[in-house]
């Protein structure tokens, strides 16, 4: 009677084998290798945070235009920030000064706390930014990619770009399937 479940192999594990792996599914129950939001419950509903560790996980958020995406997505980063994760952040549409305001509206009233924790994330080197006045040069999906492996290869557990509509296809004859324009 100690057989109860029945394995792939069509043999039975016994009681306590199940128990002592149930035992460990509880003792680490809510440890995740996953993001933190900073938010518990958000957290709680995306099965222990965003994202996955040292693994190629991409995270889309998208809904039509001023419903807070970036915003979110600040909020998102700045819990992993805060702990020191390395990322780059890719900010298309947005000046240095607009990326830092966005930033302190997200910690708001608490400026001054926003502006020590990306002060420290830049010195540190945990953070690097690049914003509309040095994205120039990234016009195809493939320069896009490019981009993400160097910061990979420089120790970017996170990378951020918003938005990626600022890419929209050519629809020119003789033009390369990948070739992308920058919306002006």
């Amino acid at each position: 009677a100690d057989r109860v479940a029945p394995r792939k192999s069509g043999g039975y594990v016994s009681f306590d084998t199940m128990k002592a792996e149930a035992d460990l599914t509880y003792e680490t129950q809510g440890v995740s290798d996953r993001y933190s939001t900073g938010i518990p419950s958000l957290d709680n509903y995306f099965s222990g945070g965003y994202g996955r560790k040292n693994l190629y996980e991409l995270v889309l958020i998208s809904s039509a235009p001023k419903q807070l995406k970036t915003t979110l997505a600040m909020r998102l980063l700045l819990e992993p920030l805060k702990t020191g994760v390395p990322m780059y952040w890719m900010l298309a549409e947005m000046s240095y000064g607009e990326t830092m305001n966005m930033i302190r509206a997200v910690f708001y009233p608490h400026i001054e706390e926003a502006d020590r924790i990306i002060k420290e994330a830049i010195e540190k080197g945990t953070l690097k930014i690049a914003c509309k006045e040095t994205m120039e040069d990234i016009k195809s999906v493939d320069e896009l990619l490019t981009e993400i492996k160097l910061a990979h290869a420089n120790g970017a557990e996170l990378f951020y770009a918003d938005p990626l509509n600022y890419l929209t296809k050519r629809a020119g004859r003789g033009q390369r399937k990948d070739s992308w324009d920058v919306e002006s």
